[in-house]
């Protein structure tokens, strides 16, 4: 609680820092239990330059008597307290706990938060009104696992199922209008690498590589994402654009690369075997 309080004085600090007529959008699992919380308030409280805001306004008001004392060992005092966790009126913001355990989807924990400017219709970018939802929740399924048939609606057992496999928490999304775009006739095509060689091999693969990408560094990843070599792509590391990289040290398995500022259209796969 007071670490999330700590973050947001470093978030409102970083506001303070850029031009108020930025779109700021503030995304991610905040873990938030209640909207009396002092990272939640003091977000949406308007002490930085730009004026955060939650989309859908819900701040929970409401305490359900289920006897859930979390906050006893806290200096505010429980009736007090408001709480989205546990309560049958803000069953459809809820995120975590899709596969029934320690309760059940209950907890409203990730947030899309905008900036002011963003909820103004006549902006040139602007939400959507009544577009944020959280993906895989039918708005039915307080305490339960969301493949429960009784939580059925516009997400079908398919995509719940899905939803619930990917993470102990559902993702949160919301549309937004773009009104007006200037779009640039400057070319700005993306650099490539490509394979000269079989991608798939027991001890190297040979790379041929657009110059755009020198001196930025070549990043192998692992199927976790994990940074397994890395090197910068010099004039000592290629020859006529050309590159080899010996992966004789690395685990059989598959492998993607791609480079450190993320220029690649998509990362090149390859199979270590």
């Amino acid at each position: 609680r007071a670490e999330r309080s700590n973050m947001i004085d470093t978030f409102i600090a970083a506001l303070n820092t850029i031009n108020n007529n930025r779109f700021v959008i503030f995304a991610g699992d905040f873990n938030l239990y209640s909207s009396n919380e002092p990272a939640y308030l003091k977000t949406l409280a308007g002490t930085a330059t730009i004026k955060m805001k939650d989309p859908i306004n819900r701040p929970n008001v409401t305490m359900p008597d289920n006897g859930f004392n979390y906050w006893s060992n806290f200096p505010i005092p429980r009736e007090i307290q408001y709480f989205w966790q546990d309560n049958i009126e803000f069953q459809d913001t809820h995120t975590q706990n899709p596969r029934g355990s320690s309760g059940g989807l209950d907890d409203r924990f990730d947030f899309i938060l905008t900036s002011e400017n963003l909820l103004n219709e006549n902006s040139s970018i602007s939400y959507i009104p009544n577009s944020y939802k959280v993906y895989g929740n039918n708005g039915n399924c307080l305490n339960k696992d969301i493949t429960d048939v009784s939580c059925d609606g516009f997400y079908n057992a398919t995509t719940r199922l899905h939803a619930r496999n990917a993470s102990d928490h559902l993702p949160v999304f919301m549309d937004l209008s773009i009104k007006s775009a200037t779009l640039s006739n400057t070319s700005n095509s993306n650099p490539s690498i490509s394979f000269l060689s079989s991608n798939v091999s027991a001890t190297s693969i040979k790379l041929s590589m657009d110059e755009k990408l020198l001196n930025s560094e070549l990043i192998i990843y692992n199927q976790l994402g994990q940074v397994v070599k890395k090197f910068t792509i010099d004039y000592s590391t290629i020859s006529h654009k050309n590159i080899n990289i010996d992966i004789q040290n690395l685990s059989n398995g598959f492998y993607f690369i791609n480079n450190s500022k993320m220029m690649l259209k998509k990362p090149l796969k390859f199979i270590k075997n």
